[in-house]
């Protein structure tokens, strides 16, 4: 049974309570260092296939399912950005603003943060991981992911137009060894 089915497969018993941490270990096995795909095109496929996962979930009116799918997905990816040393795949995510994933996660996050009338005890939780990823601001730094905007941050991520993203992600790499 491949990784997606054993996501698919899965179920909170309420959608009145975050189910995070049940995605998590599904989520990190996916996105993990032993399954890195340099060829690069194997990590987007992961991230499109999950999105499209929670937006059926979202269609299946499982909001709180489809909310914490999406949250645990970024913060998979963050932390083994960050935290794993994981900067070959920064070009994979990077590849990915230009696809139509990014607009679809943050369109679906939209709807779930602001337009669905999820309980606290969903929106809280996340709303705190998202902080968190967005102060942590690797998405931010390595990728044009703001995910603060959707926190109505008033600090926009963004590096300016004439910002060489490339040359900015070496010069941080260099710093960091």
């Amino acid at each position: 049974m491949s990784l997606l089915d054993k996501l698919i497969q899965l179920k909170t018993p309420s959608q009145d309570v975050p189910c995070m941490e049940m995605y998590a270990p599904i989520l990190e096995e996916l996105f993990s260092l032993k399954t890195e795909d340099w060829e690069l095109d194997e990590t987007a496929n992961k991230i499109e296939d999950v999105l499209e996962w929670a937006q059926s979930l979202y269609d299946m009116n499982r909001y709180a399912e489809s909310l914490s799918l999406i949250t645990q997905m970024v913060y998979t990816i963050n932390y083994f950005y960050e935290r794993e040393a994981w900067y070959g795949m920064y070009d994979d995510l990077n590849g990915l603003d230009y696809s139509e994933a990014y607009w679809e996660m943050m369109e679906l996050f939209e709807k779930l943060l602001h337009e669905q009338s999820l309980p606290d005890a969903v929106i809280v939780p996340v709303k705190q991981t998202l902080t968190a990823i967005a102060e942590e601001e690797v998405l931010t730094n390595y990728t044009s992911w703001n995910i603060g905007a959707l926190l109505d941050d008033p600090k926009d991520h963004r590096p300016p137009n004439n910002f060489d993203l490339a040359r900015e992600r070496l010069r941080k790499l260099r710093n960091k060894l």
